[in-house]
């Protein structure tokens, strides 16, 4: 019965801890798809081309990026550094007319105020005026200090999570996903080809590891009191219900010839046993006929043989 237990423990322990590791890796995976998501949120169409704003990551809600998380970023076309917002001069500009015309100043005889220098600033020479074009392919978090997260091959719009060893040597996780850019604008590049991106964003899993481990030690340590108290019950249930068998077995050992006209007491008998008394009581009651019979031939031969005898 022990050995049953036991055999039950580790079968319904395998299972828990299966079915916790299951549930703990998905979602685990859950929060690397939304940091995933979060990734492709920061791809915007421009007149140019797509970039990212990578600045944007720090305006995200807390719980739609892991912590810790590593990051990397491929792209099948080139990715625009962000737009850079045009800077202002110091004090008001008054308003100016593009054709050059005079203001309303001037019609009514006030004295023009001094052209101020416009709040645009011209852009360099040979500089668009959305900020420099970027052949970058490849974008990657600052935490990976330069190295790479390994990409893996999925379907478009699938994601694939794998146990991967992270740049710091420590165990960690995956996850691929791959994305279409966003429709660009309308306008002469419309034609252009849509982007594919593949992200990928790792993280590591010594948390999880150490919650498994915690659970793993528990499962252990509850089987193993769980054993050994069924044990102890159990051998005081299977020693306590054997006591009336063994009266029985005494109360047989004492019994001889001489004492077959003794019956077993049925009273307090268990039930299992009860079966068991009764046969050996009728047992008894034939032996002592049987013996009864014995000892009335034996005195018959004996009367017989005496007569003869004693005349020889």
């Amino acid at each position: 019965m022990v050995a049953g237990t036991a055999l039950l423990l580790v079968a319904a322990d395998a299972t828990i801890y299966a079915v916790q590791r299951r549930q703990l890796y998905q979602a685990f995976d859950e929060t690397l798809l939304h940091s995933a998501n979060s990734l492709a949120l920061m791809i915007h169409g421009g007149p140019l081309g797509n970039w990212f704003d990578e600045s944007g990551l720090a305006r995200m809600p807390a719980s739609r990026i892991r912590e810790g998380a590593l990051y990397q970023l491929w792209s099948d076309q080139p990715i625009d550094l962000p737009p850079r917002e045009p800077p202002l001069d110091s004090g008001p500009a008054p308003l100016e007319r593009e054709d050059g015309a005079p203001n309303a100043a001037e019609f009514s005889g006030q004295e023009r105020p001094e052209r101020r220098p416009s709040r645009r600033r011209p852009p360099p020479d040979g500089e668009p005026p959305f900020g420099p074009l970027s052949s970058t392919r490849v974008i990657r978090s600052p935490g990976l200090n330069g190295a790479a997260l390994p990409r893996f091959d999925c379907a478009p719009s699938e994601t694939r999570c794998e146990n991967i060893a992270l740049p710091n040597g420590s165990r960690g996780r995956a996850l691929t996903l791959q994305f279409s850019a966003p429709r660009p604008p309308p306008g002469p590049w419309r034609q252009r080809p849509t982007a594919k991106f593949t992200a990928v964003v790792a993280a590591g899993t010594a948390e999880l590891e150490s919650q498994l481990r915690f659970l793993a030690i528990l499962l252990a340590a509850t089987a193993v009191g769980t054993l050994g108290v069924s044990g102890g019950v159990a051998w005081l249930v299977v020693t306590r219900g054997l006591r009336p068998l063994a009266r029985v077995a005494r109360r047989i050992a004492a019994m001889d010839e001489t004492g077959l006209k003794q019956r077993l007491p049925d009273a307090g008998v268990p039930q299992e046993i009860e079966g068991v008394v009764q046969q050996l009581n009728d047992l008894l009651g034939r032996l002592d006929e049987a013996f009864e019979r014995e000892r009335a031939l034996t005195a018959d031969v004996a009367h017989e043989l005496r007569t003869p005898v004693a005349e020889i």
